[in-house]
């Protein structure tokens, strides 16, 4: 796919916040954080399952990234696929909180990552995210 053209793409405030997380689940994963993972999707199980699946997923760490707990790509083209998800997680992110400071009626507060505007990751720069005039993202 050619990197010179650029594309809009219109979604509702659910589908940007599914595809924040579904890229910040990519770029942790090609960075082996799997704990990080483990902790987001399988919070809710009771205690005893939760750490059961989260000492095997562990084991899965190495495996990526050919260390034990040390989160670092493995190889170029994972290392360009973490920085390119980031770059989207952080641009939706960014997005979903501007909207919903606004839909609360504060600014942004100064003290919170979220209100870091996105920067660029590695090569990639993030991607423009807009509200559009009917109210979705854009």
């Amino acid at each position: 796919m050619s990197s010179d053209r650029t594309y809009t793409l219109t979604v509702t405030g659910e589908q940007l916040g599914m595809i924040s997380r579904a890229c910040e689940v990519a770029a942790r994963i090609s960075i082996g954080q799997v704990d990080t993972i483990a902790f987001h999707l399988l919070a809710s199980l009771p205690v005893d399952q939760y750490c059961e699946i989260q000492d095997v997923l562990e084991t899965v760490q190495p495996m990526i990234t050919g260390r034990p707990n040390l989160s670092c790509a493995p190889n170029d083209r994972m290392r360009d696929q973490h920085e390119l998800a980031w770059s989207i997680y952080h641009a939706a992110r960014h997005r979903l909180y501007l909207d919903l400071c606004a839909d609360e009626g504060r600014a942004p507060d100064r003290m919170t990552v979220m209100s870091d505007p996105p920067r660029p990751c590695g090569r990639h720069n993030p991607p423009a995210i807009a509200q559009a005039a009917d109210g979705s993202a854009e």
